[in-house]
């Protein structure tokens, strides 16, 4: 899957904008971004902790908006960099779900959060992208 799926964004202009050391900075913060997705969707809403964890997701996507600017990436190819990569953040969900046999109630939420959160970051990447 992953080499599939990498070999596929080669091919994408955006993708050939980027430097090496760029291209595993943005893998890095991805990683992250991950692990900030779960964990925001596993702690109780309306907590400091869900606050900062969505403050570092907003500082990644002002980061990945920034970055695609000074690329000279359009704000669309910049969106569209972001959603091509967010898929393997919910395929990571989807894995956790099915290995810990979530019932759907809770795998519904999960899914939900997770996008709420991702959106919020898609926003500031946006937004970064185009007033840099």
């Amino acid at each position: 899957y992953e080499e599939e799926y990498m070999r596929t964004v080669r091919e994408r202009p955006w993708f050939r904008s980027y430097a090496s050391d760029n291209q595993e900075e943005h893998r890095r913060l991805g990683r992250r971004l991950v692990d900030l997705a779960v964990r925001y969707a596993s702690v109780a809403p309306n907590t400091g902790d869900r606050t900062s964890l969505l403050l570092e997701g907003r500082q990644i996507g002002e980061h990945y908006g920034r970055s695609g600017a000074e690329h000279g990436l359009t704000s669309s190819e910049t969106v569209e960099a972001f959603l091509y990569f967010r898929f393997p953040v919910f395929r990571a969900v989807t894995g956790m779900i099915e290995e810990e046999g979530l019932a759907t109630r809770r795998a519904a939420r999960l899914f939900s959060e997770i996008g709420s959160f991702m959106d919020q970051v898609l926003v500031a990447t946006v937004i970064m992208a185009l007033y840099s």
